[in-house]
């Protein structure tokens, strides 16, 4: 089992938008957390990274530049989700304040 296989087959797909991957793709290379169990976070309530991170335990680990196919961290690709999820299911995004 390689690092970025937990056992069933896995995509790794290189540069390609985090809307347009499918559900069983990682997003979070480190902790293999997929676009689907972010999406699922989130339909049950996640609405910042932080509540992803308690929800999944994506945006954790420190791999990212040898797990991660595309040598990022995912914060930028659950920002996305976030963004793109939080109107469709009808959640409001919290308003920052300072």
């Amino acid at each position: 089992m390689d690092c970025c296989n937990s056992g069933e087959p896995q995509k790794k797909i290189v540069n390609i938008d985090p809307l347009q991957s499918p559900e069983n793709q990682f997003i979070c290379y480190c902790k293999e957390v997929t676009k689907g169990k972010i999406i699922e976070a989130i339909k049950n309530g996640a609405k910042t990274l932080n509540e992803i991170k308690e929800a999944t335990g994506a945006n954790t680990g420190n791999e990212c530049k040898t797990k991660n196919p595309r040598k990022i961290c995912c914060s930028g690709d659950i920002k996305l989700l976030l963004d793109y999820w939080i109107p469709k299911i009808g959640a409001k995004k919290p308003v920052k304040r300072g």
